[in-house]
C-alpha cells in the first residue's frame, strides 16, 4: 500500500517524501500494565531505539526502515520465498500473543 501511495507522489507531489517504519516487537516500560503474554525468537527493541532509528531514517530520505535492520533482509527473503517456504520460515521463527484476559477467562 505505501508502495501505491509512494508512487501517486513521486507523480503528483514530488516535494512529499514518505518512509515506512517496521518495528519489529517494541519492549513495553516496565511500569506498564502486561496485558498479552508473548513468545518470540526474535529480539525486542526499545521504544527510544525505535524513534532514534526513525529519526535516522527520515532524515535520510529513506523508503523503509526495519528495526533492527538486520532483519530487513529476512522480510525481503520471505517475500521472494514460495509461499510454503515463507510459512515455515514463519513458523520456525514464531512470535505469538497471548492476551492474558483469555488466560484469566479460559481457567
Amino acid at each position: 500500500m505505501m508502495a501505491s501511495l509512494r508512487e501517486e507522489f513521486r507523480w503528483y507531489h514530488p516535494e512529499i517524501k514518505t518512509t515506512s517504519v517496521h518495528p519489529f516487537f517494541i519492549a513495553p516500560p516496565a511500569s506498564s500494565v502486561e496485558h498479552w503474554d508473548k513468545q518470540s525468537r526474535l529480539p525486542d527493541v526499545t521504544a527510544p531505539y525505535v524513534a532514534e532509528m526513525t529519526v535516522k531514517g527520515i532524515k535520510e530520505e529513506r523508503q523503509t526502515v526495519t528495526v533492527p535492520s538486520h532483519l530487513y533482509f529476512l522480510l525481503w527473503l520471505i517475500k521472494i520465498l514460495p509461499s510454503p517456504a515463507g510459512e515455515m520460515w514463519r513458523d520456525m521463527f514464531y512470535a505469538k500473543i497471548n492476551s492474558l484476559d483469555n488466560k484469566v477467562k479460559s481457567s
